[in-house]
């Protein structure tokens, strides 16, 4: 395996360097509407099992964003879920 000098490690690693990531779907803990792509993070669950939720009516109404965009309020996302919770331990 050839050795490296460290200025080719140094000049490798400053082209590989992560960048900040300013997309369109960056997750904000802050905002009061979660997108539907950040609901894992903020449920615990897959996007597959909130849409499943969502089906069958067992989920917080979604928001129209845009055309093609929704998103859902925070507070109705806690609140379902402290009620899942609540219902789980009773």
């Amino acid at each position: 395996m050839p050795k490296h000098s460290a200025a080719a490690k140094k000049a490798v690693a400053s082209k590989h360097k992560p960048r900040e990531f300013e997309g369109r779907y960056v997750y904000d803990p802050r905002a009061e509407i979660v997108r539907e792509v950040h609901l894992p993070i903020v449920t615990g669950m897959s996007q597959t099992a909130c849409w499943r939720h969502r089906q069958a009516g067992d989920f917080p109404p979604a928001i129209q964003l845009t055309k093609r965009a929704i998103g859902f309020r925070r507070s109705d996302l806690e609140a379902w879920l402290k009620r899942r919770e609540l219902a789980r331990s009773a």
